[in-house]
């Protein structure tokens, strides 16, 4: 692990742990400097990445203060969430309206005849590209959607509509890449890569979003609860 990310980690584990609470201040720049034994410049990346993904906020004449943060939340941080929208630019490679397939008739619950919006298009971060996402939205819930619409924010576009997001359950993969999606990424076959599996569920249940995604170059930190049941379960 480079330094900078174990800095980045170890400074989120106290902020979890509640040695920096909301609204306190982090050390200074010289005192972490030489709590990591780490140069300037390496602790500004840190404090930099700390920033981007919203935890915390440099105040003029006070220094660099840990904003609240939602300790519920699983993903703590991610390649992909480091980033705002307005930093992400998409390149939509199709978008159509196709018949569901049985496959997402079970995922949406959907009728024989239902219609899913069947697209995909790649992420594009600091004029790299980062990520491949297909996705599928049943037509049940999105009635219209049309290119800009696929470029912005999908979240986006399902909270402008009033809906209520809960969650998402996401399953991950290391992979490597295929020669098509090495193409897409401007890297070459077999690349290890990513490949994450999701879905989007409303706060009443019904799932509104589908997608695979293929990353290179993704790291996430998570917090991870212990349960008791599942360790006795295991353990049985």
């Amino acid at each position: 692990m480079k330094k900078k990310d174990f800095i980045i980690q170890d400074l989120l584990s106290k902020i979890y742990q509640n040695k920096f609470t909301a609204s306190s201040l982090l050390p200074p720049e010289r005192e972490l400097m030489k709590t990591y034994s780490v140069s300037r410049n390496t602790i500004r990346e840190a404090i930099k990445n700390l920033k981007e993904i919203g935890m915390i906020i440099s105040i003029q004449g006070r220094g660099n203060v840990v904003q609240p943060y939602n300790k519920n939340a699983s993903l703590i941080y991610s390649s992909i969430t480091e980033k705002k929208s307005n930093q992400i630019h998409s390149r939509v490679n199709f978008l159509r309206l196709e018949y569901a397939t049985v496959h997402d008739r079970q995922i949406f619950d959907l009728k024989t005849n239902a219609k899913v919006w069947h697209f995909q298009r790649v992420r594009v971060v600091d004029g790299k590209v980062m990520e491949i996402q297909t996705s599928k939205l049943p037509q049940i819930i999105f009635h219209y959607i049309d290119q800009k619409d696929v470029k912005e924010s999908i979240q986006k576009l399902v909270t402008d509509m009033e809906l209520d997001i809960s969650h998402s359950i996401a399953t991950m993969e290391a992979i490597n890449l295929s020669e098509a999606e090495g193409k897409m990424l401007h890297e070459k076959k077999n690349t290890a890569a990513m490949k994450i599996i999701s879905r989007g569920i409303l706060r009443d249940g019904i799932v509104f979003e589908y997608t695979e995604r293929v990353v290179v170059n993704y790291k996430g930190t998570f917090k991870l609860p212990f349960s008791k049941d599942i360790y006795n379960y295991r353990h049985q």
